[in-house]
């Protein structure tokens, strides 16, 4: 008798990031954390790791890593690409 073949690994693609169902909490989990960054968990222990090069603020308690809601959000205003007002348009606005 022959052995039976290996199984090859199969490639299973991620599940894509659910969108935030449900009241936010104050305090997260990682996995709470994920889905309200729209960061895949693996990203979140990259940025959190020491000596991150745009580190998550994070608090740790023996090994888990807990998220302030508004730390979360004053990190991602911080990172927000959207262009300034022209100067035109601030001039508009004060009518």
């Amino acid at each position: 008798m022959s052995p039976e073949p290996r199984s090859k690994s199969v490639y299973k693609p991620r599940k894509p990031i659910p969108p935030w169902v449900g009241p936010v909490p104050d305090t997260m989990l990682v996995e709470e954390a994920s889905p309200y960054l729209r960061l895949p968990i693996s990203s979140i222990y990259d940025r959190t790791a020491p000596g991150a090069a745009d580190p998550i603020p994070h608090y740790k308690i023996g090994k888990l890593l807990r998220f302030k809601r508004a730390d979360l959000d004053k990190w991602l205003e911080a990172r927000n690409t959207a262009a300034p007002k022209s100067k035109s348009a601030k001039r508009a606005g004060r009518r």
